[in-house]
């Protein structure tokens, strides 16, 4: 994850336009919100809409595993949110501000991804395609299709939009 979000920033660092409407002082500024936005949007998600019982029955535990359990969309919704929070405040066109982060985003979301599948959570489903992938400490009997590689090449193929 801290792979992730040190490529992004580094990204957005060299991909910065010196001469555009945003400094960056406040692209930085606001793309450390998103970051910590990001962080408590995933983790929440991942409490209500993975495993809800399991942390409400032992809300410790959220605090506990802060390392582990974050969903995607919940990052990408928390993010967003302390965007729009800060570009407001700032007084800054939000669209400016999420165009000079453009390709920055996909970049941590491939990055982070790739993470999952080293780290192998999230090993999908059983498959019998030549390119599946076998976990050993999760061995389900057979190899697996890994969700995040096949988002990953989609992450990477929304850039040129």
């Amino acid at each position: 994850m801290g792979l992730g979000i040190g490529s992004a920033l580094l990204v957005l660092f060299f991909t910065h336009d010196r001469k555009g409407p945003i400094g960056l002082s406040q692209l930085m500024d606001c793309a450390m919100l998103a970051v910590i936005g990001g962080l408590f949007g995933g983790k929440i998600f991942h409490i209500v809409f993975e495993n809800p019982s399991l942390y409400f029955e032992h809300p410790w535990r959220a605090i506990s595993n802060w390392g582990k359990g974050f969903v995607l969309y919940g990052s990408f919704l928390g993010g967003a949110v302390c965007t729009i929070l800060f570009c407001r405040k700032q007084k800054i066109s939000f669209w400016k501000m999420i165009d000079a982060m453009a390709l920055a985003i996909p970049v941590g979301i491939w990055v982070g991804r790739m993470g999952c599948l080293c780290a192998g959570c999230c090993y999908g489903s059983p498959t019998s395609l030549f390119w599946a992938i076998s976990f050993e400490p999760y061995h389900l009997g057979s190899r697996t299709i890994l969700p995040q590689v096949l988002a990953a090449h989609s992450d990477w193929a929304s850039i040129p939009i």
